[in-house]
Parts: structure tokens; sequence; C-alpha cells
């Protein structure tokens, strides 16, 4: 996998957590790609309350 992708970038809001909740399978998402040494950004445009 490390051959195709140096990294990802993640929206926060509404791709990886929903009105302060992680949607199922997130945080494993992450984690399988932090094992693979796939490098990951999580940026978000919406206000943190």
């Amino acid at each position: 996998m490390k051959e195709k992708f140096h990294g990802i970038i993640f929206d926060i809001d509404g791709v990886l957590v929903f009105q302060g909740k992680a949607y199922p399978g997130a945080a494993e998402v992450l984690d399988f790609l932090r094992e693979k040494g796939i490098a990951i950004r999580i940026l978000s445009n919406s206000p943190w309350r």
C-alpha cells in the first residue's frame, strides 16, 4: 500500500466524526494506516466548540 500512497488527509467533521462522535471503524482505519507507515493529516474547517 505504501508504494501507492505517501499520505492521506482527512477532514475530521463528517468523515471521521459526526456531531462529536467518532464513526464506527474510524480509529481502526487510522491505526491501520499508521501500521502501514502512511502519513496521516487531520484537518477541519469547522470551528471548535
